[in-house]
């Protein structure tokens, strides 16, 4: 049996990543978003988990990932304008390659995209865990939204992540927005707290932001 001093001699193996997730503090455990691997965004309701996910899939997109966002309530036209928002910086966006559209079900040509966004995936037809699972499995970044509800199990000390979720995600990542600071809606706080994590620790607190993407507070561990 090997001594801790001859194990911390072996460099763990890294995960190959894409780019950043945008959060410092969730980047030093995870390394950024996956080359192949899935990650659950989950939340309550009106909570950000949606807002998060769609910063995130355009975040794999400005970095060159051809990338699909897709849902059965997703509103094109206001989620490009949503992205315009939080990258005011950028003002071409024609050679980003983001394709969103609204579907019920997962799309037939999901073998072209390097990336996929699913929002709401517990409402895409045929987006089970597995066949989640298996899109990350053939070498796709995939990303989904799924309700804290269908992903924890209980409250409190009782709580338990769902095992069928736990096997298919690579990272559970829960979003929690907090309202009535007496703050516009913008300034709203916006906190992930990592759940699950196949490939290493986890922490309580990824960070605290804005929603609007401007960091205010990281919390070291």
């Amino acid at each position: 049996m090997p001594l801790i001093n001859e194990l911390l001699a072996v460099q763990p193996t890294p995960v190959p990543t894409l780019v950043s997730t945008g959060w410092p503090t969730l980047d030093k455990v995870m390394g950024g978003f996956p080359k192949a691997g899935v990650w659950v965004v989950t939340g309550g309701p009106r909570k950000g988990a949606s807002t998060v996910l769609v910063e995130w899939v355009g975040r794999l997109a400005l970095a060159g990932a051809p990338s699909l966002l897709t849902g059965p309530e997703l509103d094109p036209v206001a989620t490009a304008h949503l992205l315009a928002g939080v990258h005011r910086d950028r003002s071409d966006w024609g050679d980003v390659p983001l394709h969103i559209e609204r579907s019920p079900s997962l799309p037939r040509n999901v073998a072209t995209w390097r990336a996929v966004a699913l929002d709401r995936a517990d409402r895409v037809r045929g987006a089970t865990p597995g066949a989640i699972r298996a899109m990350a499995d053939e070498g796709r970044c995939v990303i989904a939204n799924v309700p804290l509800r269908k992903v924890v199990h209980g409250a409190g000390a009782t709580a338990e992540l769902d095992h069928v979720w736990a096997e298919a995600a690579d990272v559970i990542v829960e979003v929690e927005l907090y309202r009535g600071l007496g703050k516009q809606l913008e300034d709203h706080e916006v906190t992930l707290s990592v759940l699950h994590n196949r490939h290493g620790p986890m922490t309580q607190g990824a960070g605290t932001w804005l929603r609007g993407y401007s960091p205010i507070t990281e919390y070291d561990f």
